[in-house]
């Protein structure tokens, strides 16, 4: 806090400030205009800290304290504070925050119903019965606000709340548009909204950007929690956006609604019982949501619909999606924890999931119906990677409609009762290695500073129907990672295989291959693989005395079978060999 004269002076600043009232003119947008001497004066004085209650603001709940506060915001140059002490200020009409300004409050609770039976710890800004202006704050860009700053806004929100009072229609706590740049809000409640709790539009095909938001809890408003549009056609309705530790709950709508996005990060955020989407995103966006939770949504926890085909992606690391596509407790919905939504002609974007959790449950009470239907669910999403991550649903733990997610061995599917709420652990798992058709796709093997030594191959031979194409091999490289050769191939749509080369362990128990010496033209072999359909190739490994014609002149089923030959005096050397029909 400063110690220039007029802080340290409330005497000549209430003066200053009085004078400065009868200087704003204001109009539907909040547009200030100070030009009083006693403003002037404020204005040219090192005063960087006002006092709304020195400018004439009651703070008691029952006195319309708008002009107070607009003087307030009025005279503070560039880079001062307007500070509001604990109470409850009514406005009648919307404050225009300018650049470089901040609004700091005395205190403002996470969730204000906790801290209702206490009010004089908090600072409270709060809409009158009436309220009619778009919004409680309403934040402008250059071209709009007619400011001379290169940019709007570097303006900071700290330690405030913002009570809507449900009053009006569609009135938002915070309402911003075209490029806003740097705003920051910190300890921030927006409660009760008609409208959106903070909500940004794009502006003569600009946008806000550059925003960074911490702690800032925005419930029960009648819209989204935080809604971001892009009716002025800019790029994206919001790029380079931070928000830590923000929540958005009980809200008629979406806790987050973004309509495109770039280089957004939600970190530690979360979205819990709202009427719609827990956070839902569109266009072909790049954003990353990191240790982020959703909590019981109407629809699906994450909504993505972020369409381009890969030239940006999604993260989400760390996330869980709890009990998510409640649906008002009544019939299931098809929602899921995570949808993914493409179309046959603009796939999504590329999607990694990292050590994420799906969880299936009932409401707070023990009641109402076990939800998601799906962990997992995506339509024609070509790129999504799936790694350690546990994806639960009532009717399926995945519903992959093209099949082309890609997941791993860390990947863990259950399956959770719509009835009971008993789960099943651990559903079968696979691993898929996915490419393009006319593309080899292999699991392979190196060895460490050395190179590759083997792969499992889905061959790039090409596809023509009735099962043709995509063989199977198995590839060998020498110590510079060249192809020695393909001693396995099995042709899909034959099954015959092909093998470079043959070798066969004679000394297993139960041998499948053997020799076996004549004596008076017969031998018997001791042979526990040898069953009744067993078929059994013989030939002579080397000719002694009169050969004659061999056959299997007996067999008993784990026991063994005898080799006969059709001349008495065969003593050759004959080997064999056991194959089993399938």
């Amino acid at each position: 806090m400063s110690t220039s004269k007029g802080l340290t002076d409330p005497t000549r600043r209430r003066a200053l400030l009085t004078g400065a009232v009868t200087g704003v003119v204001a109009g539907i947008a909040g547009t200030v205009t100070a030009a009083t001497p006693a403003a002037a004066a404020a204005a040219a004085d090192p005063l960087d800290w006002y006092d709304v209650k020195l400018a004439g603001a009651a703070g008691d709940g029952a006195t319309d304290d708008t002009s107070a506060i607009r003087a307030a915001i009025a005279a503070c140059p560039p880079g001062g504070t307007v500070y509001f002490p604990v109470g409850v200020y009514l406005i009648s009409a919307q404050l225009t925050l300018p650049p470089r300004i901040t609004l700091r409050g005395g205190y403002a609770p996470h969730w204000p119903q906790y801290a209702k039976d206490s009010p004089e710890i908090s600072a409270c800004v709060k809409a009158m019965s009436g309220f009619s202006d778009p919004a409680m704050v309403r934040v402008l860009d250059k071209s709009q606000g007619g400011w001379t700053q290169e940019y709007m806004s570097s303006a900071r929100i700290t330690d405030l709340t913002l009570d809507g009072g449900n009053e009006g229609t569609l009135v938002a706590g915070i309402y911003a548009t075209g490029q806003v740049v740097d705003l920051a809000l910190s300890n921030v409640c927006i409660n009760n909204m008609s409208g959106h709790g903070l909500y940004t539009d794009s502006y003569g095909g600009n946008q806000p950007k550059g925003w960074q938001m911490h702690h800032v809890a925005v419930q029960s408003c009648g819209g989204a929690g935080f809604y971001h549009a892009n009716t002025g056609s800019a790029g994206f309705a919001v790029t380079d956006m931070t928000y830590e530790a923000c929540w958005a709950g009980a809200n008629g709508s979406d806790g987050w609604h973004i309509a495109s996005a770039i280089s957004v990060d939600l970190i530690g955020c979360r979205s819990e019982f709202n009427a719609g989407y827990g956070y839902y995103a569109a266009g072909s966006s790049r954003i990353r949501w990191v240790d982020c939770d959703t909590d019981r949504s109407t629809m699906s926890g994450w909504r993505l619909e972020c369409q381009g085909g890969g030239s940006r992606s999604i993260i989400l690391s760390g996330c869980l999606a709890n009990r998510d596509g409640a649906n008002n407790d009544i019939t299931p919905a098809g929602y899921a924890g995570i949808d993914i939504v493409g179309t046959s002609t603009a796939p999504h974007n590329p999607v990694t999931i990292s050590g994420c959790v799906i969880n299936v449950n009932d409401n707070d009470s023990g009641e109402g119906i076990f939800c998601p239907d799906y962990g997992l669910k995506t339509t024609y999403a070509p790129q999504v990677s799936v790694s350690g991550t546990l994806l639960n649903g009532t009717v399926a733990a995945l519903l992959d409609t093209q099949n082309q997610v890609v997941y791993d061995s860390t990947t863990r599917f259950n399956a959770t009762s719509a009835t009971t709420g008993a789960t099943t652990l651990e559903a079968a798992n696979s691993m898929r290695i996915i490419g393009a058709a006319g593309t080899n796709r292999d699991a392979q093997w190196w060895t460490a500073a050395s190179g590759k030594r083997w792969a499992l191959r889905a061959s790039s031979t090409a596809e023509a129907g009735s099962n043709a194409g995509s063989n199977f091999d198995v590839v060998r490289y020498d110590d510079t990672g060249t192809v020695i050769d393909t001693p396995v191939t099995v042709d899909r749509q034959t099954g015959v295989t092909t093998l470079n080369g043959l070798a066969i362990n004679e000394g297993v128990t139960g041998p499948r291959m053997g020799t076996a010496t004549l004596a008076a033209g017969k031998a018997t072999v001791a042979n526990t693989s040898v069953s009744a359909t067993t078929r059994i190739f013989l030939t002579a490994q080397s000719v002694s005395g009169t050969a004659g014609a061999l056959t299997v002149s007996a067999r008993t089923a784990g026991t063994s079978f005898t080799i006969g030959s059709t001349s008495a005096t065969d003593a050759s050397v004959v080997a064999w060999m056991l194959v089993d029909p399938l």
